[in-house]
């Protein structure tokens, strides 16, 4: 997963250079901890003037559809909670409000990863609302879910820093 990671940004890199006729390299994007991910990369974006901000260093570049998208490689779902769980690690679905599916395809997603040993679900997330292509799940649904599948309830996996408007 993480050479695949390093690849699919590299791919993305060498779009972004075509793209904006600079010469981006992973070298030049900074990443304070973790690994490198399309929101370092959209904060390059911004602090070199080429985008306004975060978002617009999405809408047109980095988001699905976007000018140097690539797509994540998937690993199935039960490789992923059984690797977690023997690394002695909780395995949490993260913010099902932001899972882009109607409300009953998450519903029914996370019962299915339940059945397959889901510890946890992500429960507090700053969910803004309003967008369609997002299932319909408000933090209160989330707890709901969580209890009904006797999950764990999880919180906050997805701040990206104070910038990200997800910092609490």
């Amino acid at each position: 997963t993480r050479n695949y990671r390093r690849q699919r940004n590299d791919s993305i890199l060498d779009k972004l250079s075509e793209a904006t006729g600079l010469e981006i390299s992973r070298a030049d994007i900074s990443s304070p901890r973790g690994s490198l991910g399309r929101p370092h990369i959209a904060n390059f974006l911004v602090e070199n003037d080429i985008v306004p901000s975060i978002q617009a260093a999405f809408d047109e570049y980095l988001a699905t559809g976007a000018e140097c998208f690539v797509p994540m490689e998937r690993v199935d779902h039960n490789t992923v909670i059984e690797t977690l769980q023997r690394a002695g690690g909780v395995a949490s679905l993260a913010h099902p409000g932001r899972i882009t599916a109607d409300t009953q395809t998450v519903e029914t997603m996370v019962t299915r990863l339940t059945e397959a040993g889901l510890d946890a679900l992500e429960v507090e997330y700053p969910y803004t609302g309003g967008e369609s292509r997002y299932a319909d799940i408000t933090v209160s649904d989330a707890a709901e879910m969580a209890v009904a599948n006797e999950l764990l309830q999880t919180g906050g996996s997805d701040c990206h820093g104070p910038d990200s408007g997800k910092f609490r």
